[in-house]
């Protein structure tokens, strides 16, 4: 049986507390990567849209207001209450003259008043 001298027994000794202190560098790290992501539990916030006109499905003009749509809805005519769309809201500030809306979502559309 080979006999372990005293600094072969110090040398394992020295890997063992290496690897534990790697061991507990890696658990401090994961473990501040997780606990500094925030959770936000607030109401979903608008983003703010550029705000374009629409006739006959199709926009018209350049944009006309840069804002969130509840603030642009106290600032113009529509109301948001019945089709067709009055008001198209797009995050690129250079849609063209002409180009057909589609079908957006609500968060994307401001509706004509109900006349």
């Amino acid at each position: 049986m080979p006999e372990i001298n005293g600094s072969n027994l110090k040398m394992k000794k020295m890997k063992k507390l290496k690897m534990g202190l790697m061991a507990f560098a890696l658990l401090i790290g994961i473990g501040a990567a997780f606990a500094s992501k925030s959770v936000n539990h607030h109401k979903h916030q608008q983003s703010s849209l550029y705000w374009y006109a629409v006739s006959g499905g199709k926009t018209v003009g350049s944009y006309e207001y840069d804002d969130t749509k509840s603030n642009v809805i106290g600032e113009q005519p529509c109301d948001d209450s019945v089709t067709p769309v009055c008001l198209f809201g797009s995050t690129n500030s250079a849609v063209a003259n002409g180009t057909s809306i589609g079908s957006p979502d609500a968060a994307h559309s401001i509706l004509k008043q109900n006349q």
